[in-house]
């Protein structure tokens, strides 16, 4: 689908990350050459443009990411092995799921695996390295973080993610359970451990049926019922799979542990 740019002045120099960032958004991957056209359309009014020739530039996209990392109660406060939050496109703005548990919902922040700077809570929203108090997660569930280090702010909110439902799982067919990102800037790749009962799930995005993943080893849009034919407990791993930015399908791994 091509893409536009609005220029309203004379010129226009986009920077190597925001160029990177729309051959990566037309569906370029990382580390393969690929060609994108451009053109130039000016004019007053939709029925007076102009259109320059077309010029073709060759680019290999390149992993931008950047990482931060949230060492707290729900993993033993370590920074070694803390649950992170990505920046796509290393502009400050980090993101991603942790899973906070019952009595472990603090936590701090830190740029690296280790304790040299770590951001604590500094009222309001903000965070500062220079704060001594732990931040808190206001539940004990799956949680979308989203850390801001351009202004030093945090926010909480409700998984926009994949998930399970199904009678084999523990919310049944009525309420979801989130599955966590994996954020390695690369693949977009879910996991869960989790209970589960005889009987069938699917995979859905947003806690909503527009999309959902089912069928067999190699998942299709709207596909069947995945079946649990022996209750346990259970290591499932997601990989999805877009195109453009779209979900064409995906494949699944379950593991009983």
């Amino acid at each position: 689908t091509p893409t536009e740019v609005v220029v309203t002045a004379a010129t226009y120099a986009p920077t190597v990350t925001q160029l990177n960032n729309m051959i990566l958004a037309l569906g370029g991957k990382v580390g393969t050459p690929a060609q994108i056209e451009v053109r130039l359309k000016s004019g007053a009014a939709v029925n007076d443009l102009t259109y320059s020739n077309v010029i073709t530039l060759n680019a290999t996209p390149y992993l931008a990411s950047a990482w931060i990392y949230l060492p707290g109660a729900y993993q033993g406060w370590n920074p070694s092995t803390a649950d992170s939050l990505v920046s796509i496109s290393s502009d400050g703005v980090y993101t991603g799921m942790i899973a906070y548990t019952a009595g472990n919902l603090e936590f701090k922040i830190t740029p690296a695996k280790k304790w040299d700077i770590a951001f604590g809570d500094a009222g309001a929203g903000k965070i500062s390295s220079s704060a001594g108090d732990n931040l808190k997660s206001p539940d004990a569930i799956v949680k979308q973080v989203t850390v801001d280090l351009n202004k030093n702010t945090i926010l909480f909110s409700t998984p926009n993610e994949w998930s399970l439902i199904g009678d084999a799982t523990p919310g049944g067919w009525n309420t979801d359970t989130d599955l966590k990102v994996t954020n390695d800037g690369k693949n977009l790749v879910y996991t869960l451990k989790t209970n589960l009962t005889v009987g069938e799930f699917k995979f859905r995005f947003a806690h909503d049926w527009g999309v959902n993943l089912g069928g067999g080893a190699t998942l299709t849009l709207g596909g069947d019922n995945i079946k649990v034919t022996t209750a346990g407990t259970y290591t499932i791993t997601l990989t999805v799979v877009k195109v453009a930015e779209k979900v064409t399908g995906g494949s699944y791994t379950i593991v009983k542990n």
